[in-house]
Formats: C-alpha cells, sequence, structure tokens
C-alpha cells in the first residue's frame, strides 16, 4: 500500500514531462496537431507560448522528482508544494481553457497529493505496532535524558546518525535510550518526536565509518544514494547535536 504514493508521485511526474515533450518539441508536428485539435497556422503562430508552457511543466516535473529523491515523508513538503500547484493550474486550466485538463492534470495531481499524506507515514512513525510497557517506560526515560545530558550520559544515552541500512538514506543526529538487549529507542526531531526502534550498527561509505542508529521502517518510500553520516554527532548543552546542526 505505502508504494501507492510514489507511485502516483511518479506518474504525474512523468506526465508532465510527456508534457514538456509535447509542448516544446511536437507542437507542430501532425501528432502534436491532432492533440491539441489546432491547425498548422495556429501551430505556428503560438509555438513559443507553448513552448514556455512546456518549460513550466518540466520544471513541476523536476520538482517532483526531487521530492520522490528526499523521500515521501522527508520530501512530503516539497511534494505538497509542487502537487498543489499543478493543481491549481489544472483547475484554472479547466476553468479557462478546456475543461478535460481537470481530469488529465488537476484529478491525477489532488489523489497523488492525497496519497502522500494518508499513505506515506512509511518512513515516519514506528517499526512495530506492538510496544512493550517496558519500552514506553525507556521512551519516557529518553525524553528526560535528551533535557539532561549529564543524566542522559549516565543513563547510557547515545546520540548518534539516523540511518536505514535498507533503505540507504541518512538522516541527522538524534538521541536514543537502549531498550534493552541490542535494541534502541529514538526520537527524531526531523520525524516530529516519533518513536522509533534501532539497533546501533556501524555504517560505512568507502573509507568513512561511524555508529549509527540503523532504524526499522514499515517499508522505503525511496531508496536513497548512500551518503557518509555525520561522524561528530554528540550531547552539546541539552540537545543532541552534529555537523548539521551548527
Amino acid at each position: 500500500m505505502r508504494l501507492l504514493a510514489p507511485l502516483a508521485v511518479g506518474l504525474v511526474a512523468a506526465a508532465h514531462f510527456y508534457f514538456l515533450v509535447l509542448e516544446m518539441f511536437l507542437w507542430k508536428t501532425p501528432y502534436g496537431r491532432r492533440t491539441f485539435g489546432t491547425t498548422m497556422d495556429q501551430a505556428e503562430s503560438s509555438a513559443t507560448l507553448a513552448a514556455n508552457q512546456g518549460l513550466y511543466n518540466g520544471f513541476l516535473a523536476t520538482g517532483l522528482c526531487w521530492g520522490l529523491w528526499l523521500g515521501i515523508a522527508p520530501g512530503r513538503a516539497v511534494l505538497t508544494f509542487f502537487l498543489a500547484c499543478i493543481v491549481i493550474a489544472g483547475l484554472y486550466g479547466a476553468y479557462s481553457v478546456k475543461r478535460t485538463i481537470l481530469f488529465v492534470q488537476a484529478m491525477p495531481a489532488a489523489v497523488a497529493l492525497a496519497l502522500v499524506w494518508l499513505l506515506g507515514a512509511g518512513c515516519s512513525g514506528p517499526a512495530a505496532s506492538g510496544t512493550t510497557a517496558a519500552e514506553t517506560g525507556t521512551v519516557a526515560t529518553a525524553a528526560a535524558s535528551t533535557a539532561a545530558p549529564a543524566t542522559a550520559a549516565a543513563a547510557g544515552a547515545r546520540c548518534l546518525p539516523v540511518v536505514s541500512k535498507e533503505c540507504g538514506c541518512v538522516w541527522d543526529c538524534a538521541a536514543g535510550v537502549s531498550a534493552g538487549g541490542d535494541k534502541w529507542i529514538v526520537r527524531p526531531a526531523f520525524w516530529r518526536g516519533a518513536e522509533l526502534r534501532a539497533r546501533i550498527d556501524r555504517w560505512c561509505v568507502g573509507p568513512d565509518c561511524t555508529d549509527a542508529f540503523d532504524v526499522e521502517l514499515d517499508a522505503c518510500d525511496s531508496k536513497c544514494v548512500p551518503r557518509p553520516a555525520d561522524a561528530t554527532c554528540r550531547f552539546e548543552g541539552d540537545r543532541c547535536v552534529g555537523a548539521a546542526s551548527r
């Protein structure tokens, strides 16, 4: 189910790359004229305007690809902006130019936008649905220890980068506390304090290696290109910080 969101966004992006090709390169061809119902004279006189419109469609498609590269949850703000732009442009086009634009442009983007928010939480919440009472108490300890780093250090809390080996993704530093054995509970601020289960493991990209919280996710919204994790994560004052936090 969680693949529906990136699939829907990808289809909208592909459609807008198609619009770019159609309006910038095929506008005056028989196929282009047949698609838009124009004569050769009409196509000749409007070619510059169509090419400009096609370029804008290319920017929208590129923005959606950027959001997909970030991942549905981390890139949700980017995807929301570009999908909302497409919905608004489609509604205006349906009102001012041709009613079918509502079904070709606005509705697919609206569906993708809804899926981004409804089904795109695979990388934004805990991986397991069953959290034991002991783990719940440990999470409360983690919250308290984040506010008091001296206590956190004494209790064995760690400040490490957050990664997903399955997805290849790397995020900023976050505080975590042991849940017993090799399990840790991590509450990254960049995931709005969602409680994630993780293990501490070595994260290596080329010669760059560091300990990291390898979080368990329901599913990968998208695959990331692995990059070195922040090896400077540490408690500073009352915060878990690293190079990206400064």
